[in-house]
């Protein structure tokens, strides 16, 4: 009998229970939440923050903006749509060098100058400069090995990265010459 009045007294405190969804997985920034990453979970109402998802339709063509641990309680303000190309702008890919262009450190949602070196003539000597400014990282590929030859015909391996970049009509000309 005292245990039937002590569970009748503890569920009489956390008043009624919810469902919202938990992910029963940890996930990357920007990375797409899909219906399997979501755990369904009971919650006492008081307990569930208004934004709380609810409904595994909310999350639907979402992102997370950040990296979230496996665990969290999923709300509206960890999802962000996937960043995306916006009219007036073109999406362009390059390899990048993995190691001196991005070394791990550049991911989706990032904004980044595109640096390019310039081979020196009589007038100049060789340079670096800055040919887009704030360029919108949409896609960061696999690392891959490349293959390149200089004007003696050796060959040298290195480690490029396709970027995809959201870049003005403007910008995306100016790195494609």
């Amino acid at each position: 009998l005292a245990v039937v009045v002590y569970v009748g007294d503890v569920s009489s405190r956390v008043g009624p229970m919810t469902q919202a969804y938990q992910l029963n997985r940890a996930v990357d920034a920007y990375e797409p939440i899909e219906p399997d990453m979501l755990e369904a979970v009971d919650v006492p109402e008081r307990w569930v923050p208004a934004t709380a998802v609810r409904d595994v339709s909310e999350t639907s063509g979402l992102v997370a903006a950040t990296a979230l641990p496996e665990g969290s309680l999923v709300q509206t303000g960890m999802l962000v749509p996937r960043p995306g190309v916006q009219p007036g702008f073109r999406e362009v890919a390059i390899v990048v060098d993995a190691e001196t262009g991005v070394a791990g450190k550049v991911a989706p949602g990032d904004h980044v100058d595109i640096l390019a070196t310039v081979d020196g003539d009589e007038q100049r000597p060789p340079r670096a400069e800055v040919w887009v400014s704030n360029a919108l990282v949409l896609e960061v590929g696999i690392p891959q090995n490349m293959e390149d030859s200089d004007v003696g015909g050796n060959f040298t391996t290195t480690q490029g990265v396709p970027v995809t970049f959201a870049l003005t009509s403007e910008d995306a000309l100016r790195l494609a010459y």
